[in-house]
């Protein structure tokens, strides 16, 4: 087996013997945050011998053990299919399986950044931008820097893209906010200046341009144009970040609303057992809302606010 690039678009590419067409390599780790699991799949799609895409490919995934280096599929498998899978096992080359293992073990980062993201609930209703390098950094860390951007250069300046998505699940957008700065030396430093923001569809369409000086809208078209040309597989990893922006968000609001009802059945229990410790004691139960100055209904001789309503 010979391990190949596509000189289209760079992904990697593994030629099998005996067969004529190369095979495009995928790989996918376990999504499940509290698995501790060491499984990779491993996606193998037959391709044009210049990286395209065939027609009617031969495909085939299987598990590998990247702790012990051992290969697992569920569905039955034909000769051909199970005699490729030997092959790169035992032929996969050190430096591809390091590679493996750093994906591997990058993808699980992105996995846990993501899990443990959050950001107000209000701030996801009302589709408050989320840069996904804030979503990969600690909050109180992400300095505006695009430590997950893309960078690109152009006519000898370097331009870095921060993405934005909206993060409230209800909204059918659809598309991503970029925002695009100049790197600028100045002695030894170098620092970063917002040179435009462009609002682009995830299907590569550009929908609006903020204009910012000292960029002009004839010249942001330009380089947003040039800039898709030079990188070919942002559109795809814009359309995974958006999923995984709202899968996180969906997943903030579902907890958030398990906090309110959790809440609101406390005081209720709380509400329940003051009226019961007041009707024991022979006391008037209040009706309605207690007034923060009014004697405790327990029967404690304190103000409201200074007993039971302090606990609330």
């Amino acid at each position: 087996m010979k391990t190949l690039t596509s000189c289209k678009d760079g992904n990697v590419l593994v030629q099998f013997s005996g067969h004529l067409r190369p095979f495009g390599l995928k790989t996918y780790c376990c999504e499940n945050f509290g698995c501790l699991c060491n499984s990779l799949t491993v996606e193998l799609v037959e391709m044009e011998l210049d990286g395209r895409a065939f027609s009617r490919p031969i495909c085939f995934s299987f598990t590998i053990n990247l702790e012990t280096w051992q290969k697992e599929y569920k569905t039955p498998c034909d000769t051909q299919i199970i005699a490729m899978m030997d092959e790169f096992m035992q032929d996969c080359s050190g430096d591809l399986k390091a590679s493996l293992l750093h994906g591997f073990e990058h993808r699980q980062k992105v996995h846990s950044k993501l899990a443990d993201f959050t950001m107000p609930a209000h701030e996801i209703k009302e589709g408050i931008l989320v840069s996904f390098s804030q979503v990969m950094t600690d909050e109180d860390k992400y300095s505006g820097f695009p430590q997950y951007g893309r960078k690109f250069v152009w006519k000898d300046k370097t331009y870095y893209l921060d993405d934005l998505y909206c993060p409230n699940p209800d909204c059918d957008c659809k598309a991503v906010h970029l925002l695009f700065l100049q790197s600028r030396q100045t002695g030894e430093d170098q620092t970063l200046r917002p040179y435009f923001i462009a609002h682009l569809s995830l299907d590569g369409n550009l929908c609006d341009i903020c204009q910012q000086i000292p960029c002009s809208k004839v010249k942001a078209k330009c380089l947003i144009q040039k800039w898709l040309e030079y990188d070919s597989g942002a559109l795809k990893a814009f359309k995974w970040r958006y999923k995984e922006v709202r899968k996180a968000t969906k997943r903030i609001l579902k907890n958030s609303r398990k906090s309110l009802r959790h809440r609101a059945g406390s005081l209720e229990a709380r509400s329940s057992d003051i009226l019961a410790t007041s009707a024991a004691n022979g006391l008037d139960v209040p009706v309605g809302n207690i007034g923060r100055n009014e004697p405790c209904p327990c029967g404690s001789g304190k103000k409201y606010k200074k007993c039971c309503g302090q606990r609330k």
